[in-house]
């Protein structure tokens, strides 16, 4: 996959990542989106929250999603206690004003946990009555917090199949969302486990109480190391009609990701739930499946926004050998920053359709392989040719002559449908992956493929394009 290469790049080309944008203004896509990230509070400084919650504004988060955290003994067990480091209520109150007096709105998700780390789906109690009276009380505690310091949203529960799927228990839940929505007049969710056939709770009985359909969204998205974005995109297509949209068409409410994240590590793409596998640092499969993510979604209707798994409270959480699943300081944190963002900043607000226009100057509707646009520098296109006819999967390169590909960036265009980052081959090339059989949208062909090359400031040096015919 493209993260293979990402490793050999040096952090500054790989920051850049903010240049794989779609042709067209993003902005009006996501805009109206819930764009969440998870804090892990639990007892720090305060002022360590102040400087949290100021990055996170200043990352273009809309929404702050805060978990507290509780335990129960065992899977058969009734308690429900705090965790040692469960944020006190005096902790969370101020976390959630100190987000609002930065235009961050709040989701407030509890989490109940099972002691020695088994998942808290398989939580099946042997007293219910019991059970659901101790956790109806932790969550109405927390309803009430959340309607005193104006909490936007509620999610009434997270991950908790057994409980939530056994017809049983439906009458305890009902009975608990009619006593939260007494007691606080925000929005309402449920964080449903979503990507597990063994564990689905698609099937949800309380849905009709609920505001959005919350989704626990970590998908499996490959079914080999190296796939390409198109395939990525493919996936999450065959998630979308396999699943999500009949979900959505059936229950007839607005769907949330109420969680989803990805570790920077090797191999994230199988199992992206899986917080414990250990592997090489990967920070470009972790860009490449946030890339994915938004480009899928962006421009669907009925999906309201992301949660993203998580934000840690360390100004220097992340980095270039974490393997965790924050995006802090880290190439993915640029792609989050930038499709968050409602206006772009700094070269980041590149109108790529403006200069897809200016590239086709030719009288010809048939684009030309000749270079247009600045006098900065020639792209040459090693490979392939003009006009080929090609199959499989394909690398394509280009270079600029006189140039070091460290010091611009190129990316590729198919028929307009979005500009896709190149990576450096070695100290001459750009290159980039591609599986032509992927491209059926025009039978085919031609397809032609635009080039663009800017500098380090965004600024374009050149482009060029050539025509391709695809044998299926």
């Amino acid at each position: 996959m493209l993260s293979h290469i990402f490793k050999t790049i040096a952090w500054l080309i790989i920051a850049f990542l903010i240049f794989i944008i779609p042709s067209g203004d993003i902005s009006a896509l996501t805009s109206n989106w819930q764009k969440g990230l998870t804090l892990r509070l639990v007892n720090q400084d305060k002022s360590e929250v102040d400087q949290s919650l100021k990055w996170i504004a200043n990352d273009h988060a809309n929404f702050v999603t805060i978990t507290p955290g509780w335990l129960t003994d065992s899977k058969t067990s009734s308690n429900i206690d705090r965790k040692p480091r469960t944020p006190s209520d005096e902790l969370l109150a101020y976390t959630i004003d100190k987000a609002h007096s930065l235009g961050l709105q709040i989701m407030l998700k509890p989490h109940l946990d099972i002691k020695g780390g088994k998942w808290r789906a398989n939580l099946a109690p042997v007293d219910r009555k019991n059970f659901f009276d101790n956790y109806s009380k932790m969550m109405l505690n927390y309803a009430k917090l959340s309607q005193t310091h104006g909490v936007e949203q509620f999610s009434v529960g997270a991950e908790l199949y057994s409980l939530t799927m056994n017809p049983d228990n439906e009458p305890y839940w009902r009975s608990l969302i009619s006593k939260i929505k007494t007691a606080y007049n925000g929005k309402l969710t449920y964080s449903a486990n979503s990507f597990s056939e063994h564990y689905d709770e698609g099937g949800l009985p309380f849905w009709d109480m609920l505001d959005y359909i919350g989704l626990s969204m970590y998908y499996p998205l490959a079914d080999n190391s190296s796939p390409t974005l198109d395939q990525l995109l493919q996936q999450w297509q065959k998630i979308e009609q396999n699943y999500i949209y009949p979900l959505q068409q059936k229950i007839n409410k607005p769907i949330i990701a109420a969680e989803i994240g990805y570790r920077s590590v090797d191999g994230a793409i199988f199992d992206p739930g899986n917080y414990s596998f250990d592997a090489g640092v990967d920070l470009g499969e972790q860009a490449d499946l946030y890339k994915a993510f938004f480009e899928f979604w962006k421009d669907k209707d009925y999906f309201k926004g992301v949660h993203f798994w998580d934000w840690e409270i360390d100004q220097n959480a992340g980095g270039n050998n974490d393997k965790g699943y924050t995006v802090q300081n880290k190439p993915a944190e640029d792609i989050l920053k930038y499709y968050f963002s409602d206006q772009g900043t700094g070269s980041a607000s590149i109108n790529t359709a403006s200069l897809i226009k200016n590239a086709n100057t030719s009288n010809s509707d048939k684009l030309s392989a000749d270079p247009v646009g600045t006098d900065n520098g020639k792209i040459i296109i090693k490979s392939p040719e003009n006009n080929s006819i090609i199959s499989g999967e394909k690398k394509i390169k280009i270079y600029i002559e006189d140039r070091n590909p460290e010091t611009y960036i190129a990316t590729y265009n198919v028929d307009q449908k979005g500009e896709i980052l190149m990576e450096n081959a070695n100290p001459y090339f750009k290159q980039a992956k591609i599986q032509f059989d992927s491209w059926t949208w025009n039978g085919g062909g031609p397809y032609n493929i635009i080039f663009t090359a800017r500098d380090l400031n965004g600024k374009l040096i050149n482009t060029a394009s050539i025509t391709l015919f695809v044998k299926h």
